[in-house]
């Protein structure tokens, strides 16, 4: 509650007064404005309850922050995309608008640029690094708000890639022998300078064409199990169902 009493309840003498002291608190409010009513119930018996009217208004202002000052890249090939985040925080009571986060160099790129972030909330940004050449980058984020502009450094390091080279690039086998293991050779090469992981996997399922051209050949399979089946009485493009009671 923003507004606290210092006695709920207490005795007052004939002739005498109790100061009772009433705390408007903002911390954790948003700004904006407020009212609300106070009650004193009493055994006044012309009087039993009074009523008071209570307005607070917060003239409050943004306040931003940043979940870190620096964003370090891990190193990266050359031609790769990683991706690392910042939260931009609003610890002040009013909205905080970020007008424009700017960068210098092309190989660091944010997913956003302006955005409002409500009081006591955050947003977070991705910020990706695409090296270009195997050479060390250093740059910095702006960020453009209501309230201060605020700088996050930026740092990456391109290095050499690794290339996949596949030979051959499709295996053709054939044999007239039904139990039989055929073996070939693939060869994955890397003519890169950097280390190249792969991985390998089969897929022996057929393409989508074959799929559909066996399901048009053998559709009379599926619709023959179809209880209470309507057919066209022209065909597939007919306008009249035989249902029996001529209705439809």
């Amino acid at each position: 509650s923003w507004i606290v009493a210092s006695l709920d309840s207490d005795t007052v003498s004939a002739g005498g007064s109790v100061n009772v002291n009433l705390s408007f608190i903002s911390t954790g409010v948003v700004a904006g404005n407020y009212s609300t009513n106070i009650f004193i119930v009493s055994n006044d018996s012309t009087s039993l309850i009074d009523t008071l009217d209570a307005d607070l208004t917060i003239n409050g202002t943004p306040s931003v922050d940043v979940s870190v000052g620096c964003i370090n890249f891990d190193s990266t090939m050359v031609g790769g995309l990683i991706y690392n985040s910042l939260w931009i925080i609003n610890t002040g009571c009013d909205t905080l608008i970020v007008n424009n986060i700017t960068n210098t160099l092309a190989q660091f790129a944010v997913d956003t640029t302006s955005f409002n972030v409500n009081p006591f909330d955050s947003v977070l940004v991705n910020v990706s690094f695409n090296p270009s050449s195997t050479v060390a980058y250093s740059d910095s984020l702006s960020i453009l708000t209501n309230d201060k502009d605020t700088v996050v450094c930026l740092n990456g390091v391109g290095i050499p890639p690794a290339i996949i080279s596949i030979a051959p690039d499709t295996l053709k086998l054939s044999t007239t022998v039904c139990d039989q293991l055929i073996t070939d050779t693939l060869t994955v090469k890397n003519t890169g300078t950097a280390n190249l992981d792969y991985s390998l996997c089969v897929n022996t399922s057929s393409s989508l064409s074959v799929v559909l051209d066996s399901l048009n050949a053998n559709y009379t399979d599926v619709t023959n199990i179809i209880p209470s089946r309507y057919d066209f009485t022209n065909g597939v493009t007919g306008t009249y169902i035989n249902e029996g009671g001529g209705d439809m």
